[in-house]
């Protein structure tokens, strides 16, 4: 019986990115992967014409890519949902189950009947002792979202498998192999907001969402430089931060909102580690499209003293040599982890 086939689809802000992966041996071989801008910036309103518009890329994309399948592993955006990990006593799974409906209350801002909650442990300790602590992934998701985006599957002819947060396929697309061992900080730089994340083996330790994005530099340089948003976008991603242009006054517009996302790392990084005293963070991973920006390895190397590197979620992905995967892979991190859930 031959393997269903599926995709993972990343509807973002700006762009909207389709992965598919297939089985190839013991490991997995890129089907197809690209994108098309977001028609509207944001399906925040979810009218019918609204998800109608969005309905229609994602069609043109599928058919550009030639996907013939209809099954979907669908991102659900970070700052609409509710993560956190959280300390509890050490219980069996059916006491958590039970016990989980009061933490949560703690957590989540909105009524829990309002909410479709999941949880997962990410730490139970082998050693029993009385102030043993386990380490468990609570989300919550709007039923009002998970409702807009089932409509957005059914208007795009797509039968959804799964719903998942952003930060869990970013840690499982770019996580891998024996890199699980180190604990990592990945930077998830979007358009409006960035997701930073912390994992320990592999796993979600930590996770916050920061107000500060790519369009927020943009805009610095339109208003510095008097130019319209699309010039300046194109000025931040020619440029970025390497002094020797324009007398390194491009530098100083982008650098204070970077030092805003460096700050929140080493605040993150702090919390992190007076919970985890004995756990070194080894090293960041940016993510996201101003992830390219030039020079913007460099600057996090240097602030934070940390070995800084652009994501890759090829790495341990088969690559047909037909598809260009030199440029922009960070891009597609999200989509990717979405494509290997359950591979």
């Amino acid at each position: 019986m031959a393997a269903r086939t599926f995709f993972g689809l990343d509807v973002g802000k700006t762009s909207i990115k389709i992965v598919q992966l297939i089985p190839e041996g013991k490991g997995k071989k890129l089907f197809a992967y690209g994108l098309l801008p977001s028609p509207l910036g944001d399906l925040a309103s979810g009218s019918d014409t609204d998800i109608a518009t969005y309905a229609q890329v994602i069609k043109k994309l599928l058919k550009d890519l030639k996907i013939t399948s209809n099954l979907v592993n669908i991102s659900l955006p970070e700052s609409k949902i509710f993560t956190r990990v959280i300390e509890m006593p050490v219980i069996s799974d059916e006491e958590l189950e039970s016990a989980l409906k009061w933490e949560a209350e703690q957590y989540i801002p909105v009524p829990l009947e309002e909410v479709n909650m999941d949880w997962q442990v990410l730490e139970r300790p082998k050693e029993q002792s009385p102030d043993a602590k386990m380490s468990v992934l609570i989300g919550a998701a709007p039923k009002t979202i998970i409702q807009k985006y089932i409509k957005l599957t059914e208007n795009s002819g797509l039968t959804p498998l799964s719903f998942e947060p952003e930060t869990i396929a970013l840690s499982r697309s770019l996580i891998t192999g024996q890199q699980k061992m180190l604990t990592t900080i990945i930077l998830d730089m979007g358009s409006d907001e960035t997701n930073l994340i912390i994992t320990k083996n592999g796993l979600l330790a930590f996770t916050r969402t920061i107000s500060t994005g790519g369009n927020a530099i943009t805009r610095a340089i339109a208003t510095n430089f008097g130019l319209e948003f699309v010039q300046a976008e194109e000025y931040k991603k020619t440029y970025g931060i390497e002094k020797e242009h324009f007398d390194g006054k491009l530098t100083e517009v982008i650098k204070p909102l970077l030092n805003v996302l460096s700050s929140e790392v080493q605040r993150a990084v702090a919390f992190y580690q007076s919970k985890h005293s004995n756990d070194q963070v080894h090293r960041l991973i940016l993510s996201g499209s101003t992830a390219l920006l030039p020079g913007i390895v460099r600057f996090f190397t240097q602030t934070l003293g940390l070995e800084t590197q652009i994501a890759d979620p090829w790495q341990d992905i088969v690559k047909d040599a037909k598809l260009n995967t030199q440029e922009g892979g960070s891009t597609y991190a999200v989509a990717c982890g979405l494509a290997l859930k359950d591979m």
